[in-house]
């Protein structure tokens, strides 16, 4: 599960609140223009953003979740042969922003 700690006045200087989110894998597939899969390319979340930013519940989670480099390298995959990865994300209600590499095609983020 991802953390959010906001760091908000409270009646307590030492307290946090802390709020978890559910997380599953997400698959995908990286083509090349023709249809031809991409084997081998980095796949790399960024960012999750929710899907109706107006829907969120007090104390609940942010409306977009940045990731820290880190945790960007950390969570990074491969595409396989097929040029198919799964990466961990939020689970339903959110969006994923990632950026894709690979050798010969160059980057591009979505």
């Amino acid at each position: 599960a991802w953390v959010r700690a906001p760091w908000e006045d409270a009646d307590d200087d030492k307290s946090v609140e802390v709020v978890l989110i559910d997380t599953a894998a997400r698959a995908g597939r990286v083509t090349a223009a023709g249809g031809k899969p991409v084997a081998g390319a980095t796949v790399t979340p960024l960012g999750y953003y929710a899907e109706e930013r107006g829907r969120r519940e007090p104390g609940g989670p942010d409306p977009s979740i940045g990731l820290p480099e880190w945790d960007q390298e950390r969570l990074a995959v491969k595409t396989d042969a097929d040029g198919r990865f799964k990466i961990t994300a939020p689970t339903a209600g959110y969006s994923v922003f990632y950026r894709v590499k690979a050798d010969g095609f160059g980057e591009t983020r979505w």
